[in-house]
């Protein structure tokens, strides 16, 4: 049902009460209040500026908010009768996809919680450097593949078994898609099992899918063993051992997922996207019964935006800009301080393409150091010109302040403006910190920016120079500023040298 939940995030004594809102629409569908990840142990009372409501209908009474959930409200004027099949007239969730997204942007602690045994755990509003993955597997109708090798979910079966194999190339459509018609055909002809192969080993909400039906789970050097013993061996024999947890040193992660909506923007190319990695896969969070897997944009969202009001809790007058510049420029690496990955056939580290800054570090973003602020205004050049298609306006799009730089067609030298502000300590010093493109030089004046008290912003202009004598695809660098001690405030670049003005990528 279309529905906007707003909950009130647990008052942890170094942030104070914290107010995360949801407009839930008709993709989330509303929220599930009785979970545990919405009690309201330990808080205070609602805020007394609140306004809301918490609006009953059906399944929905207005006793079910708290001072967690401190208000919900709903509307259907806008759907059509078809969509409204299956859907309760209130706030009540009907298939678990708000609940999931509130409750990992704002879900209390809730001890000893896992799905069938896996990822047994505390579920707590957590960016940790210790997340396992945000990468994920995927299914084509001719590579049927999933989950992470050697797992198995928790019903035992013996008959007919279906062998999904065949690596074919990657798409970019989610597995899950996939996932569930193997499930259906295999059910519909009798099947009492499933060995699925996979090229990554990270998707755990397929489980859901299995439902009753035993899923196995393994990697392509396991099912080509397998695939070539059933071509000998009709009457082979598999056994499953149970499935294990790896924790410690020896996760790889986090890592970037095939069908994560990676660059450049097909409307926007002179503008650097995504803006930051968060984590999306095998997310464990809250739904009717009452934890469970989800993987996607909607998973990933819900990070950024608990992150989001965090910092608007710690730092109050900190505009949207600067907070979206806090999390883009204290985006990390993995956690040993190598390049993420990015899945794929073959699988590489990632480029801004793939990640945009980084992977979301809170820690790092409560304390910038600097930032890029936006006023509002200067958005609007941009959206004229971007309406009008004028390309003269060319300088409007590359000269907003935001915390990326791209340039679509480099062929004369280009300068780019840019302004920082210090949100740190008053009286700072940072020294520009250059990763130039392969085949480009890069000029940044002044290479030095001081701040005072009674200065705390500072302006300064990037002159990109391309000694490439052919058409080029994007290359990428970074500029950061360093102050010398825990500020190392990083944008990432993103150029495309050309020959001529006239070229169309093929990217």
């Amino acid at each position: 049902m279309a529905a906007t939940a707003i909950l009130l995030l647990a008052n942890p004594a170094s942030y104070g009460n914290i107010l995360c809102g949801f407009s839930t629409e008709c993709i989330e569908k509303g929220i599930w209040s009785e979970s545990a990840s919405f009690s309201d142990d330990g808080l205070g009372p609602v805020p007394s500026k609140w306004k809301g409501t918490c609006q009953a209908g059906q399944e929905f009474k207005s006793n079910l908010c708290n001072r967690k959930i401190i208000g919900a409200r709903w509307y259907d004027g806008h759907l059509k009768p078809k969509d409204l099949e299956g859907e309760y007239r209130s706030a009540r969730d009907t298939n678990g996809h708000g609940t999931h997204v509130a409750s990992t942007a704002a879900g209390a602690l809730v001890p000893n919680v896992s799905f069938h045994g896996l990822a047994t755990g505390s579920i707590r509003y957590s960016m940790s450097q210790n997340i396992t993955t945000t990468g994920m597997g995927f299914i084509t109708p001719d590579a049927l593949m999933t989950l992470p090798s050697r797992l198995i979910n928790a019903t035992l079966a013996s008959g007919k078994i279906v062998f999904c194999y065949n690596p074919a190339p990657m798409t970019t459509i989610s597995p899950i898609f996939y996932t569930s018609k193997v499930v259906k055909y295999a059910k519909e002809a009798g099947a009492k099992g499933i060995i699925l192969a996979t090229y990554a080993f990270d998707m755990l909400d397929a489980f859901e899918i299995c439902g009753s039906m035993p899923c196995v789970l393994v990697d392509f050097d396991v099912a080509t063993g397998l695939y070539y013993a059933l071509v000998q061996n009709t009457e082979l024999v598999v056994k499953v051992t149970p499935d294990l947890t790896w924790l410690g040193n020896g996760v790889l992660a986090p890592k970037i997922s095939t069908f994560s909506s990676r660059g450049p923007s097909p409307l926007f190319q002179k503008f650097l996207k995504p803006d930051v990695a968060a984590p999306r896969s095998n997310i464990l969070a809250a739904v009717k019964d009452p934890y469970t897997f989800k993987s996607g944009t909607s998973m990933a969202c819900p990070h950024v935006s608990g992150v989001a009001a965090l910092l608007k809790a710690l730092h109050p007058d900190w505009s949207p800009a600067i907070i979206k510049s806090a999390i883009v420029t204290t985006a990390s690496n993995d956690r040993f301080g190598l390049p993420i990955l990015a899945d794929g056939l073959p699988q590489k580290p990632v480029d801004p393409f793939d990640y945009g800054g980084g992977f979301i570090d809170l820690n790092r973003a409560v304390d910038p150091g600097l930032a890029y602020d936006v006023d509002p205004k200067d958005y609007i050049p941009f959206h004229d010109c971007f309406l009008a298609g004028n390309s003269s306006c060319e300088s409007e799009s590359r000269n907003l302040n935001i915390p990326s730089i791209a340039i679509l067609n480099l062929k004369e030298p280009t300068t780019v403006l840019r302004t920082v502000t210090n949100v740190g300590q008053a009286d700072a010093i940072y020294k520009a910190v250059v990763q130039s493109p392969p085949g480009m030089q890069i000029l940044v004046e002044p290479s030095i920016l001081k701040f005072s008290a009674g200065m705390n912003k500072q302006s300064f202009k990037v002159t990109f120079t391309t000694t490439h004598k052919v058409q080029g695809n994007y290359l990428f660098g970074s500029l950061a500023w360093h102050d010398g001690g825990a500020h190392y405030v990083k944008i990432p670049i993103a150029v495309r040298p050309v020959l001529s003005n006239n070229y169309y990528s093929d990217v």
